[in-house]
């Protein structure tokens, strides 16, 4: 898991947003994708639903849509940096949730202040 951890968190510092948020679909510690937070300047790939703000992609969103193959059963790592560098809380929100579950995605790991949390969607 940490060299995950590594990964996302070197996606994460890609983003230009002051919250730096980074993401990597992995199955079985073989990473499959990965995305981090940024505007896009075409979001047509995107249901209209799972669109909060214009032209703005989370990463767990990107992370889905780089992915360009089927990521059923797969597991998601998303972390999140603060100006000081360290990882804070980066529980996705509502949309990218359920936007993760409409991809069947199995496990989704998330940084908090102190460590990674796990849920399991497949109990959801």
């Amino acid at each position: 898991m940490n060299s995950l951890l590594k990964q996302a968190i070197i996606e994460a510092r890609r983003s230009t947003y002051k919250m730096q948020v980074g993401c990597v679909i992995f199955d079985k510690n073989k990473i499959i994708s990965r995305g981090h937070n940024t505007a896009q300047r075409s979001v047509k790939h995107l249901l209209k639903k799972y669109q909060r703000y214009p032209n703005s992609i989370h990463a767990e969103v990107a992370a889905i849509l780089n992915a360009k193959r089927d990521i059923k059963g797969m597991s998601l790592l998303v972390v999140r940096i603060n100006a000081k560098g360290q990882l804070v809380l980066s529980k996705p929100c509502p949309n990218c949730f359920s936007y993760i579950t409409f991809v069947k995605i199995k496990k989704i790991y998330f940084s908090t202040n102190d460590s990674l949390q796990q849920i399991d969607c497949r109990k959801l």
